[in-house]
């Protein structure tokens, strides 16, 4: 549903569920929402940055640059089915699939993007190589640990990224810097759900 037009018999019970506590909730500041990618930039910068810190950078800046030109900013299903060979370095493009138009759009990649999405692809194919001896994963984020999904089946690394992991890998980013940063004057923590900072990319700056 478009929730900039949303039917007048869904505003009630909308309502009740913003004062409830429930979704939608509040969409943090573009302030908040342009530290988080700073920040993860240059996390993903530092030497010795993890594999899923380097992930979740390239992910934030996706998102981050596809709100450009008044469009949405890139849903979880789209970016999960974002193929890796849809990146295109030397024209700085990487095409990704709106399903809601269900068409091809081009996200113009920045240096700064380019910078940890280049470092992702070789740190991708390191892991695809390894864990995967080589098998044809086409899905430009694939998993970086061992996960343990429901009825104990293991989720092996290389393989397709899916919604219960980017949900648990952008969690264990904000706890941590939530952790860090409590106590600090003008610190808000960052919520537990990244749609609430994907939406301030779809609002006009402040």
């Amino acid at each position: 549903m478009d929730m900039g037009k949303v039917p007048e018999r869904h505003v009630a019970s909308t309502t009740a569920a913003v004062e409830g506590g429930r979704y939608p909730l509040d969409t943090v500041g573009r302030v908040k929402a342009e530290w988080v990618w700073r920040e993860l930039w240059t996390q993903a910068r530092t030497e010795g940055c993890s594999d899923e810190v380097l992930r979740l950078a390239v992910i934030v800046g996706v998102v981050r640059a596809s709100g450009a030109g008044g469009l949405a900013p890139l849903r979880r299903a789209e970016v999960l089915a974002t193929r890796c060979g849809a990146y295109r370095p030397r024209a700085r493009k990487l095409l990704v699939v709106r399903s809601k138009w269900k068409s091809l759009h081009t996200v113009d990649v920045a240096d700064d993007l380019h910078v940890v999405l280049a470092a992702w692809l070789k740190r991708r194919a390191a892991l695809v190589a390894e864990h995967i001896g080589g098998g044809a994963v086409e899905a430009l984020f694939v998993t970086v640990h061992h996960t343990k999904r429901s009825g104990g089946v293991i989720k092996q690394v290389g393989l397709p990224l899916d919604a219960p992991g980017l949900l648990w890998s952008w969690k264990r980013w904000a706890t941590g810097q939530n952790v860090r940063h409590a106590g600090e004057l003008g610190w808000e923590a960052l919520p537990m759900r990244f749609e609430q900072v994907r939406r301030a990319w779809w609002q006009p700056s402040e």
